[in-house]
């Protein structure tokens, strides 16, 4: 099981609970106390289409082992959010 997955799977559980009250920074630090080592990303991506005319919001946390989590939002969408996504580490032999 990578760092990603047992992350997925907290991260999801907080946002069910509501804890965050729309921050995820508590979560984070929750992983960190629990001995996940992470960094965390955010971003916004531009998107012109109906349904996203404000912007896709972009997180990841990257840990370690190689593995991530991330999730995609339609911008402000706090109280909407996705859930977490776990990606596997690449395999050592992938070119980049």
């Amino acid at each position: 099981m990578h760092e990603a997955e047992i992350a997925a799977t907290l991260l999801n559980r907080w946002q069910r609970n509501d804890r965050s009250k729309g921050s995820m920074r508590h979560a984070v630090d929750l992983l960190r106390e629990g001995g996940l080592s992470c960094k965390h990303y955010f971003g916004v991506s531009p998107d012109t289409s109906d349904e996203f005319m404000n912007g896709v919001e972009i997180e990841c946390l990257t840990f370690d082992d190689g593995s991530r989590v991330l999730r995609l939002n339609p911008r402000g969408a706090v109280g909407n959010s996705i859930g977490w996504a776990a990606v596997a580490p690449l395999p050592s032999d992938f070119d980049e």
